[in-house]
């Protein structure tokens, strides 16, 4: 929120009231940008289309195919580096991703899993009343893969940034919404 608003975090209700978009996406369109939105989450909770993406809403793409965050994630990037390359505007872009597999259950490819042993579930109720420390660590493994594979995710976007010539003319801004890396 406070990314796209540049507001503090409080400010989320009544901006969602008015169901009122940044000004800086405000701005951007007015500036003749393109958009392209994906999250391998619905932008439906929180409100993103309702808010962030009230004035761009063809542009939000948030159904990708997976049983599992790190399989939407993985169709998400493929979709926007097939967007890329497809792309006919010379217009410049703004482009969001929300990779979810860094959220709980912390998502990945089993066989992809460099940090182990791992917490072959996080269930967020009996930990709650306490982990012992070989627990803790399996969780934290859990999320490190987690991250592990998102990172690679990432490196797949910058490298569709670079493949159409784009890189040396895209800010990449990468940043995370929760600290649950610090337990």
């Amino acid at each position: 929120f406070s990314l796209l608003y540049g507001w503090h975090g409080s400010y989320w209700i009544p901006t969602l009231r008015k169901k009122s978009a940044p000004p800086l996406l405000r701005t951007l369109k007015r500036s003749g940008y393109d958009f392209r939105i994906s999250a391998a989450a619905a932008q439906t909770f929180p409100a993103f289309r309702d808010t962030a993406w009230a004035e761009i809403p063809d542009d939000v793409y948030d159904q990708f195919p997976g049983e599992s965050p790190w399989q939407r994630d993985e169709q998400a990037v493929h979709a926007f580096s097939k967007w890329l390359q497809n792309r006919e505007s010379t217009a410049p872009f703004f482009g969001f991703f929300l990779l979810d597999s860094t959220h709980q259950v912390y998502s990945f490819p089993q066989e992809d899993a460099p940090f182990t042993p791992f917490e072959e579930t996080v269930r967020y109720l009996p930990i709650s009343y306490g982990t012992d420390t070989e627990q803790r660590e399996r969780i934290r493994n859990r999320y490190r893969n987690s991250i592990h594979y998102a990172d690679g995710l990432v490196g797949q976007i910058l490298d569709s940034l670079s493949h159409n010539g784009l890189k040396e003319n895209t800010l990449v801004v990468i940043t995370g919404d929760h600290g649950e890396e610090f337990w």
